[in-house]
């Protein structure tokens, strides 16, 4: 079986993330989100990945939801 490691959505219109997004991606590491209409993270949509590195940049998001991401190195 293949475990999801990194994953690359830039630049893709994404509006919202829900807090189910990524419920079948726990290993993820890496999570690419840059460049989308990204206007809302719900409070939780990130908390189910081991991420380490987490790109924002380039979107409309006014505030992130208090997240708990202790391996997080990249923000």
């Amino acid at each position: 079986m293949s475990v999801l490691r990194c994953r690359d959505v830039s630049n893709n219109n994404i509006t919202s993330l829900p807090a189910d997004a990524l419920q079948p991606a726990a290993g993820l590491r890496d999570l690419n989100l840059s460049a989308n209409r990204l206007e809302q993270v719900a409070a939780g949509a990130l908390s189910s990945a081991a991420l380490a590195r987490l790109w924002l940049d380039r979107c409309a998001l006014a505030r992130l939801p208090p997240l708990r991401l202790p391996r997080l190195h990249y923000l």
